[in-house]
């Protein structure tokens, strides 16, 4: 091969390599704040949505002091069927979701700011 050839193929594989450097850069790079907001946000709604069901049992039996946890759910689907297991999601979601939004930026940023 001419010298000339090595020089291209020489070029061509600094350009990918320095390609890849970039995109290994942007892969590290931290997302924009209000992407962590909105990601914090949703992570906190499906949490709570998720758990709800595990706290409405747990106040439940805290409330009659009695019972197993099987009987709790029982009784809970007799009584109320299975939407019982979500009373107060709402209330719980309007101080639970924007908590963890606030906690899980505001960790974000100032993790950026101290290095």
């Amino acid at each position: 091969a001419s010298v000339l050839q090595r020089t291209d193929w020489l070029k061509l594989h600094n350009t990918r390599r320095s390609h890849r450097r970039g995109a290994a850069a942007m892969a590290d790079a931290p997302p924009p704040l209000h992407i962590t907001l909105a990601a914090s946000s949703m992570s906190s709604l499906v949490s709570r949505v998720a758990c709800h069901p595990l706290d409405t049992i747990k106040s439940k039996m805290q409330a009659t002091s009695r019972g197993s946890v099987t009987t709790c759910i029982a009784d809970t689907l007799k009584k109320e069927g299975a939407r019982g297991f979500y009373r107060g999601l709402g209330a719980a979601t309007i101080i639970g979701v924007p908590a963890g939004a606030l906690y899980f930026t505001s960790y974000e940023a100032f993790k950026r700011r101290l290095g």
